[in-house]
Parts: structure tokens; sequence; C-alpha cells
């Protein structure tokens, strides 16, 4: 049986990791284990030892590692964990194990072109610490090369992990009498200016499954990408400047970002539009809704009006800047991610937004709160509505609040 070496994509758009099929291996003796931890600590894996290591963090609290054994250990091994609201980037909460492991076997086959994974039957097993676990056996094929593959996943009341191991019938046979992966110590990592930053758009990342900063800069890391990888992430984030801000290269895209911080985001047109119906930080609520019903305002305009009425009441001229500087950063992330900036260039600029948010607001929830009130402006979505986008967003950030790794654990006043 020959073996071959494959490129496939595992992350939240492209994320390079070279897979080894090479079935025919025989047994190779027992394993040394090793505890590989990942990312921020969300969860800690029990595998052989000495393989080569690679994480994203897809959110705050929802990782991926890639191990890979190398030439010595005809062994690869993908593992997933994280909250079960978003645990398997792209893909809707998993109603149980079941799905939750369909949806990583899913991620994986999808990632990796032209690959095939055969299962045969689950089987339930019992594993300290979690409420249950399933594991199966198979067979994965690619470009004519086959490999044994093992799968194991778990779960506890609030995370959902999984791994999933490709290699020969000896290392796939130690795999199953040492794998484990179990609950790390979230958060226990020391913060730094980065983490403030991601935080700045922690709501954006979790709609979208990924950070493009940290999902390029993983690849650009990583040994044996291929150079399409890189292209494809490129082109889809210029796509999307392209589309949804007219941004076409550096110098518009560092245009556009200097007037989120200043007089052309949504916060100055927005707090133009109280100016225009003459209405002035002393007028009550009550009053300011009379005003727009006796000028014949609509019930959609009304929405997103009284977002800004709320927005000013709170927080002065700075409204809806919670909002404008979150989508800064998101810009300058996006414009790294599409080759206009080099990695240095988007950190320093997004430092310098960060250190804009942190004298113009005094803590995570006043920022959040300037956040919500410029999406609920922007999308003409009411907060209180529980059927609304707004309300969703306003979610996201509750739950985001109260995860034991909480984007907004890092001190607001942290040294940019």
């Amino acid at each position: 049986m020959k073996k071959g070496r494959i490129k496939g994509a595992i992350g939240a758009a492209v994320l390079g990791t070279a897979l080894v099929l090479g079935g025919c291996q025989g047994a190779s003796g027992a394993f040394k284990t090793q505890e590989y931890v990942s990312d921020n600590d969300i969860f800690r894996a029990v595998l052989p030892e000495g393989m080569e290591q690679t994480d994203m963090r897809f959110q705050t609290n929802s990782a991926l590692m890639m191990l890979d054994g190398g030439d010595d250990k005809n062994l690869q091994v993908v593992v997933f964990g994280g909250g079960k609201e978003n645990a398997i980037p792209g893909q809707e909460a998993a109603a149980d194990l079941n799905g939750y492991k369909e949806s990583v076997n899913s991620y994986i086959e999808k990632n990796i072109p032209g690959l095939k994974l055969t299962w045969d039957k689950d089987n339930s097993e019992s594993r300290e610490g979690m409420d249950q676990c399933i594991s199966a056996e198979g067979t994965a094929e690619i470009s004519g090369s086959k490999a044994k593959v093992y799968g194991l996943y778990m779960e506890n009341e609030n995370s959902y992990y999984g791994g999933v191991a490709f290699g020969g019938r000896g290392e796939i046979a130690s795999v199953k009498k040492v794998m484990s992966i179990q609950p790390g110590e979230v958060g226990t990592r020391e913060t730094t200016g980065m983490d403030f930053i991601y935080g700045m758009t922690a709501v954006l990342d979790k709609v979208n499954n990924s950070n493009m900063l940290e999902l390029k800069k993983t690849m650009e890391d990583m040994e044996g990408v291929k150079s399409t990888d890189l292209t494809s992430i490129e082109r889809q984030a210029a796509a999307n400047l392209l589309s949804s801000w007219s941004i076409s290269n550096k110098a518009s895209l560092l245009e556009t970002v200097s007037g989120l911080c200043g007089d052309k985001g949504h916060n100055a047109d927005a707090l133009s539009v109280l100016e225009r119906y003459g209405s002035d930080p002393s007028e009550s609520r009550d009053a300011f809704i009379s005003s727009l019903e006796s000028n014949g305002v609509s019930d959609k305009e009304k929405i997103y009006m009284l977002a800004v009425y709320d927005a000013r009441a709170a927080f002065g001229d700075r409204a809806l800047m919670g909002w404008d500087l979150s989508r800064a950063v998101s810009v300058l992330e996006m414009g790294y991610a599409a080759g206009f900036l080099t990695y240095d260039e988007a950190v320093s600029q997004a430092t310098e937004v960060a250190k804009l948010a942190q004298t113009t607001f005094s803590s995570w929830e006043e920022f959040n709160q300037s956040y919500l009130y410029g999406y609920s402006y922007w999308s003409e979505e009411d907060l209180e509505d529980p059927s609304s986008s707004a309300a969703e967003r306003a979610q996201m950030v509750k739950s985001l609040t109260e995860s034991s790794a909480s984007p907004f654990r890092v001190d607001w006043n942290i040294s940019l």
C-alpha cells in the first residue's frame, strides 16, 4: 500500500494541514503518552508523546488542535472542544452527542477534498467526568490511499469534545488504549493586548465562527500550508471588503478605518438624525416618542431612532462609538486577511483603535451596550423584540460575558 501525504483544510475557512494515509503498517509497539493543552486551556488531550501541535481558537471557548506524528509515526489527530452552542465552526449547535459526532466527521470530510470516511457501528463508553461518550472505528480513503480511523466523542453539561485519529493499524490500536480528552482550566492564560483586540470583535467573530486575523496568521505560521489555501482566504476577504465596504486597496481601507474612528461612522450619522428632529439631551423619552409620532415617523424608523436616543442618553456624543470601533477593528483584521496589510500593520492600527475605545468607554459593559445600540440602529431592529436579530446579538453578548472563558475578562485598562 502506498503512503501518501495530502494537504487538507481544517479551519473556519481554510486551515492547511497534512494528513498521512498509509494503512498497511503493522503494530508499532506501545506509545509513551503526553498531555497536549489546547489554546487557552479549553481542553487537554492525552495522546502519544512527541507529536507536533498546532492550535486554533474558533471562539473564546471553542478550539481545534491538530497533532502530527511526523514521518516516524504514521499518525495524525484532530481534536475539537468547546461550548455546546458553538462547538463546530459554521454549523448549528448539535441537538445531542450523536449530532455532534456527525458534525465533527462531516466537518473533517468536507474540509479535506476527496476524503471519504467509512464508519463501523458506534460503541457506548464510560469516561470519568463525562455524561456520555461514543467511540467509532472505520476507514479513511483518499487518492487511492487508505488508513484506519478512530473517533472519540464526549459531552458534559456545558461542552462537547471530539477527537479523530488517522493512522496505520498499530498506531490506531495504541491510540484507542490511551486517547482521552478532558476539560482544561479555561481562561488560566495571562491576558494580553491582543486579547483586548479580539474582545472588541468577539460578537462578530461568534457570528462568523472565526477571527480572520487569527485564522490567517495561524496558516502563515504553519509549515507546509499550500499557497493556494492562503490565496483562497485572501480572495474571500477581499471580496467581502469590496461588497460590504467598497474597499479595494490599502488606501481605501485605512480611509474607512479613519472615518469609523472619526466623524464618518454611524455614530455621527445617528446623532445628526436626532438633530434633524430637534431632539436635545434634556428631552424625555416619552416626549421624543410623541414628537416622532406627530411627525408621522413609521414604526420601523421609530425603532432605530429610539436606539439612538437611548444610546445618547447613556453615553452622550459617544452614543454608537462602540459599534463603530468594533467594526474598525474587524475591517483591519479583514484587511490583513485580504493581503492589504501586513500582520504588524494590522495589529498596530488595531491597537490604536483599542486605545481609543479605552478612552471613550470605561468598561466592557459600556462598550458592548454601545455596540448593541449601534447594531439596532444599523439593522433597524428592536433589542427588546425576542424574534429580532438585534435581540440575538444581545444574547450573544450575554453568553460571551457569562462564559468561563469570556473575552471580556480582560482588564479594560490593560496596557496596550
